[in-house]
């Protein structure tokens, strides 16, 4: 054998030269590479397993939450039982403060080697003296005053002994004769009425003279409320009309103020004053009549400029407008040319909001819920029309403005009638005041465009958030 196979640094670099990494290629077929479906039934398993435990997880959790929500539910119950006993005393201490003193309790008799023990309570009368004369013993009754015959209740009973009375003969030279012996008879014992009785016996207080009782007032309650509405418009067009161009709703806020009157315990009434709004936004096509004769060169801009009145009708009502367009010097455009110009717009119609509900309350404690339906009178306040973006299939033009001829739309109703649906759950922050979130829903029973040739009645939903004091 070679002495530098001894050697353990030769070892190890012969080692590795001749072990090198194994990495052998696949076999051509490929019947040593797993197929696709071996590592797609892998990665599904997997997941499988991954959502056992996750589902596991979920259980576990939910019946911790069942246990301890069950085992509190049965503390608040069981543990505020009161054991017959303290029930008893209770009741005993409530008829000695009706009574003004305490209760004594009856006491049973008692046998004693053939004696009878009564209360040392007797009627006044003769007492029994026993006196001795000349070694007899004879009985003399005598007369005590009424104040010492009746002991106080306190003393110790007297043992009576229940034995024939046996007396001495008497001597010859004894002038008196035994009287026979009296004894006052037991008193009867009065057994008292349960407690409860007591109690019910006992007749309610009247009010004094001349005052009548309390009775509880119906109560007041208001707040600020503040909402984001969702609002859209249903078109009625039996003809077939439309609005110009292609419509969608659009969000919008509103605030104000809620004042309500309880009914009772579980029904109120609701009114109050709103700020609200009926907001669009609008895609429409306009053709623009291009007249050369009302063309301005601006030097300033190198443009010339030009402008034309256009009539829109939408949901709101039929819009007057003046738009004016720019175009490039080297790209005139003919005389009585239509130009097609789409315009993206943001329109609004402000209204004065009334509502007026009948409330229906549930719930007792922190947390209540309610229902709520009426009708809602809107008061138009104001229009705006709002031009976001604009374009044109022409080239050269550079510019396209629009402006309204009047802050008004033509055929816009001042005034239109809604119905009003919702929800309500209230928290208490603190005695008179609650937090009131409410979901909401309106439909227009009267439509925004007046006389016009279709119907456009709002629609709009939302939350409003509200805090209200006297609740």
């Amino acid at each position: 054998m070679n002495d530098d196979m001894l050697n353990d640094n030769a070892l190890d670099r012969w080692l590795r030269d001749n072990a090198g990494d194994h990495r052998e290629p696949p076999a051509p077929d490929g019947w040593d590479t797993p197929r696709e479906a071996v590592w797609t039934r892998l990665r599904s398993s997997l997941d499988r397993r991954k959502r056992r435990r996750r589902a596991a997880f979920l259980w576990l959790v939910l019946l911790a939450g069942l246990f301890g929500g069950a085992t509190a539910l049965w503390y608040q119950k069981v543990g505020k039982f009161i054991p017959a006993s303290e029930k008893h005393a209770r009741i005993a201490a409530r008829a000695e403060t009706l009574a003004g003193h305490p209760a004594t309790p009856s006491r049973p008799e008692h046998k004693n080697n053939g004696k009878q023990t009564l209360p040392a309570v007797l009627s006044p009368g003769p007492a029994i003296n026993t006196k001795t004369v000349a070694g007899t013993a004879t009985s003399v009754v005598e007369d005590v005053p009424e104040t010492v015959s009746s002991p106080p209740p306190t003393e110790r009973p007297i043992d009576i002994d229940t034995a024939p009375l046996q007396t001495a003969p008497a001597a010859a030279d004894c002038t008196l004769t035994p009287a026979p012996a009296v004894l006052a008879s037991p008193p009867v014992e009065l057994v008292p009425l349960p407690l409860a009785e007591l109690q019910w016996q006992q007749k309610p207080e009247l009010p004094a003279a001349g005052i009548r009782p309390r009775r509880e007032k119906n109560r007041l309650y208001a707040g600020p409320v503040a909402g984001a509405f969702f609002t859209s418009r249903v078109l009625q067009a039996p003809d077939g009309n439309a609005p110009n161009g292609r419509e969608s709703g659009a969000w919008t806020l509103q605030y104000g103020a809620a004042a309500g009157l309880r009914l009772g315990r579980h029904w109120s009434v609701e009114s109050g004053l709103q700020w609200s709004a009926v907001r669009l936004q609008a895609q429409r096509t306009v053709d623009f009549r291009y007249r050369t004769d009302r063309e301005q060169y601006n030097a300033q801009r190198f443009v010339y400029q030009n402008s034309d009145d256009q009539s829109v009708q939408t949901s709101f009502g039929e819009v007057d407008m003046r738009m004016d367009i720019e175009r490039e010097p080297n790209r005139p455009i003919l005389d009585q040319a239509l130009v097609r110009l789409t315009l993206l717009t943001d329109e609004q119609v402000r209204y004065v909001r009334l509502p007026l509900l009948l409330r229906r309350q549930q719930g007792a404690g922190r947390w209540q819920w309610s229902l709520a339906a009426g009708l809602g009178f809107n008061f138009e306040s104001g229009y705006d029309l709002r031009l976001t973006a604009a374009r044109t299939n022409r080239l050269g033009v550079r510019r396209i403005s629009a402006r309204l001829q009047q802050q008004r739309a033509e055929g816009l109703a001042p005034f239109y009638l809604d119905a009003q649906f919702g929800l309500g759950l209230q928290y208490r922050l603190a005695p008179q005041w609650r937090l009131r979130l409410a979901p909401e829903f309106r439909y227009g029973l009267g439509s925004m465009y007046q006389n016009g040739p279709f119907r456009s009645l709002a629609l709009s939903g939302g939350v409003q958030v509200g805090m209200l004091w006297g609740l």
